[in-house]
């Protein structure tokens, strides 16, 4: 199932909820056809800095990516 993107000056914007496994391999498989050589995702936090719930699904995410 292709995700729902929006084409924008920068590239592609992705719509990320909702899937897992079948994401990460879409989002390896555009890496690898527009020769990225890293990831940059962004990490919530709370108005006050802190790291918050949704920071360590974040994390753990970003922990799968890293090489």
């Amino acid at each position: 199932m292709p995700l729902a993107g929006k084409e924008t000056p920068i590239g592609e914007v992705l719509e990320l909820r909702g899937q897992k496994l079948e994401l990460e391999l879409e989002l390896l498989q555009i890496a690898q056809q527009e020769e990225a050589d890293e990831f940059i995702i962004g990490l919530p936090k709370s108005s006050d800095g802190k790291e918050t719930p949704q920071s360590n699904k974040v994390l753990s995410v970003a922990g799968r990516f890293a090489a």
